[in-house]
């Protein structure tokens, strides 16, 4: 278990132990629940956060030397994040993740970059200069734009659908967004698939959504599972898992909790850790944290999941993390 890192002032950006986080949404709405989660090389939880709402958010992080799981289950591409250390060298990225993040020397797969990577969010200290890139990113290709003179030669297909000689003896049939086109005809998209679009030529399938997330019929978007829920295989409704579980998302399923957390109600990624001087009492899916007794004492490390006794010549009160 690595030692708690000792920050002398969380507001000091020269503590050598500190890094600064930013999260940031190119939507303008907030992540919607979804959390980045950084965790140690042995898989313990050290900071879970997100952007409740808005576009950005900064905080100091606190970190010893070693090297960091950075993982986002979620695949929302509007998601950016970036760690930021005290000489302005920066790691970032998107979501999906789960990346390895070293904080002695910022790099990604335990492979080094040749050069910092460039910040695509704002530093914490003003620039000398206006940045060269803008925010939200660019798009990576370019906008086609329209030609200066005309086409000299017409183009080679005609607009679909052909116009028809004489005029049909019944209006012609349109799709809107929410269906499709087959056999002549619109046909809605069924539950757990959805199509979006304003113009033709119309699409002649349904898009599957993606996992955590569902749709009813006709649907134009899917909508994410709430937290504690998984969206079926055919993505047309979520589940709700059960008290002492927690939804894995790259999984799409219910786990129970581990050893020393637990859940009184479904979470999302990972269950909540014990506190000291209290206990699961079970190995896993615990739904709740007991006191230790007079007598005995836990840690609350998120390892132990049971209350040990006191050395003979010591003793504790209820829910203690030690022995006196």
């Amino acid at each position: 278990m690595l030692p708690t890192p000792v920050c002398a002032d969380s507001t000091n950006p020269l503590d050598p132990s500190l890094y600064m986080l930013t999260l940031a949404d190119q939507g303008n709405d907030g992540w919607n629940g979804v959390e980045i989660n950084i965790l140690t090389s042995n898989n313990t939880l050290v900071l879970s956060s997100t952007l409740a709402s808005g576009s950005m958010s900064r905080q100091w992080v606190c970190l010893v030397t070693d090297c960091y799981r950075v993982v986002i289950s979620d695949s929302d591409s509007e998601i950016r994040w970036e760690f930021e250390d005290r000489l302005f060298v920066s790691a970032s990225g998107t979501a999906p993740t789960d990346s390895t993040l070293c904080t002695s020397q910022f790099y990604f797969n335990n492979t080094p970059t040749t050069q910092p990577t460039v910040s695509f969010m704002p530093s914490h200290s003003p620039s000398v200069s206006p940045t060269p890139i803008p925010f939200p990113l660019p798009s990576r290709l370019p906008t086609p734009l329209p030609t200066s003179i005309p086409s000299l030669i017409p183009t080679p297909l005609p607009t679909v659908p052909l116009p028809t000689q004489v005029p049909s003896p019944s209006p012609t049939e349109t799709c809107s967004s929410g269906s499709y086109w087959f056999d002549e005809q619109c046909l809605s998209c069924e539950a757990g698939k959805f199509t979006s679009f304003t113009d033709p030529p119309f699409p002649t399938s349904c898009t599957t959504c993606e996992v955590g997330r569902f749709s009813l019929s006709k649907a134009i978007r899917c909508s994410k599972c709430d937290v504690g829920k998984y969206s079926t295989s055919d993505r047309s409704q979520c589940i709700s898992c059960q008290s002492g579980q927690y939804v894995n998302r790259t999984l799409n399923e219910c786990l129970n909790c581990t050893s020393g957390r637990y859940a009184p109600i479904a979470l999302d990624h990972i269950c909540t850790e014990c506190a000291a001087g209290s206990e699961t009492g079970v190995d896993t899916g615990a739904s709740e944290c007991s006191p230790c007794s007079p007598g005995s004492y836990s840690l609350g490390d998120g390892v132990l999941n049971t209350c040990s006794d006191c050395p003979v010549g010591s003793y504790s009160i209820t829910r203690a993390s030690s022995c006196i």
